[in-house]
């Protein structure tokens, strides 16, 4: 199965056990102690194999949205770097998760989607956009040009006027 989509996916969201203590489904956090000093480094392995094998289904156009908590994310950026190349990330959005308030210092509710492309060159070449023009935009863009013509290059009369115009 893999054979067959290599190179063929468009987009991987990956929601991985965040290395917290909870017990997950296929991969059980408390396998590995509290104690254990190398408990991230056996995160980052569980992870690695799980992220190259991600990397090779991906077209070159293709994207993986990776979500982590606080625990790991640092490390989990460097491992994303490590198997796409820092030159392919493209964003780390924050969001507001769950709430928190076992907190002893500061209650953070944010977690994180790190965004990553197969070839952020290869997606740029495409001309690929996640953004849509707002409605209006190509308007207000238009009359402020018109504007700033029939005002001889005046920016603060065309200003002025596109103001008015908005109104």
């Amino acid at each position: 199965e893999r054979e067959r989509l290599r190179g063929k996916v468009q987009m991987i969201y990956v929601d991985p056990p965040y290395n917290t203590g909870n017990e997950g489904w296929i991969y059980n956090d408390r396998y590995v102690a509290d104690q254990d000093r190398a408990k991230s480094s056996k995160w980052l392995s569980f992870m690695e194999r799980r992220l190259l094998i991600a990397r090779d289904l991906l077209r070159q156009t293709g994207v993986i949205i990776v979500a982590i908590g606080d625990d790991e994310h640092h490390r989990l950026r460097m491992l994303l770097d490590q198997v796409f190349g820092g030159q392919n990330f493209l964003s780390d959005v924050v969001w507001q998760g769950g709430t928190k308030s076992y907190q002893r210092y500061v209650s953070n509710v944010s977690d994180y989607m790190l965004i990553y492309a197969k070839s952020e060159s290869d997606l740029a070449s495409a001309d690929i956009q996640w953004r849509e023009t707002k409605v209006g935009v190509e308007a207000a863009i238009d009359m402020g040009k018109t504007l700033l013509d029939q005002s001889g290059g005046d920016a603060k009369a065309a200003t002025t006027a596109l103001r008015k115009w908005f109104r």
